[in-house]
């Protein structure tokens, strides 16, 4: 995932999917060729979870973001889609 055009996701809160069973919001900080660095982050295992991985990311999106790391580095290896919160569509 790295490369400039995750330039345009820098300092802006983010939702990382990924291969694994978490889900990752918080503010792009960095990224290069093997890491996505997030800062003021959470980390979501959906398998300790009731609701699927949408409904929480939408949940996310109506309570804002519960901060519980201050910083995290994600391979890019794992990532399958990044967004921006903002972008979430919450029904």
């Amino acid at each position: 995932m790295g490369g400039a055009s995750l330039d345009e996701f820098l300092n802006c809160i983010v939702v990382l999917d990924t291969r694994s069973p978490y889900v990752y919001i918080g503010t792009l900080e960095n990224h290069d060729d093997m890491f996505i660095t997030l800062r003021d982050a959470m980390v979501h295992d959906c398998t300790e979870s009731p609701i699927t991985r949408e409904q929480y990311v939408t949940e996310v999106k109506k309570l804002g973001p519960r901060v519980s790391r201050k910083r995290i580095k994600v391979k890019n290896a794992e990532i399958i889609s990044l967004s921006r919160l903002d972008d979430v569509v919450a029904a």
